[in-house]
């Protein structure tokens, strides 16, 4: 079983959380006013309570609640957003955290998952960004 922990010296270090931790969590603030009260700064418990939520929207829903709304969330990409909060969750928490439901918000099988960075679910330790002193921070080309 491959672990992937943080490093001991690095807990309670202030994180970013780019790409794809950023536009979920943006997208769970706008689908869910008010439900990720610290955001960019939302602890895990924050927006995975919100995307479990998220999950059991129907589409027609999701559609008329959604479409347009995020700049970063084209239609074509709504259907994954659901996916994309639990493996936030999942990559960001511990396999042995039992506040969630498995340690992957609802992930099939009802298995836990490997391990995740172990960020504690109501530590405010990840930033969610876009960018970092004016500059993108995003996946270089060919990553």
């Amino acid at each position: 079983r491959t672990e992937m922990r943080m490093p001991e010296e690095l807990r309670g270090t202030k994180f970013y959380g780019m790409s794809l931790l950023y536009h979920v969590t943006h997208w769970l603030s706008i689908a869910f006013p008010g439900r990720l009260e610290n955001f960019p700064t939302s602890p895990v418990s924050e927006f995975s309570s919100a995307a479990k939520d998220a999950c059991a929207w129907e589409w027609d829903d999701v559609v008329a609640r959604m479409d347009g709304k995020d700049e970063n969330t084209a239609i074509d990409r709504l259907p994954g957003r659901c996916f994309d909060g639990v493996l936030a969750e999942a990559l960001l928490t511990a396999a042995d955290d039992d506040e969630g439901d498995g340690g992957g918000g609802g992930g099939g099988g009802g298995g836990k998952i490997a391990g995740g960075f172990g960020f504690d679910r109501y530590a405010k330790d990840v930033t969610f960004v876009e960018n970092v002193n004016g500059g993108d921070v995003e996946w270089t080309m060919g990553a």
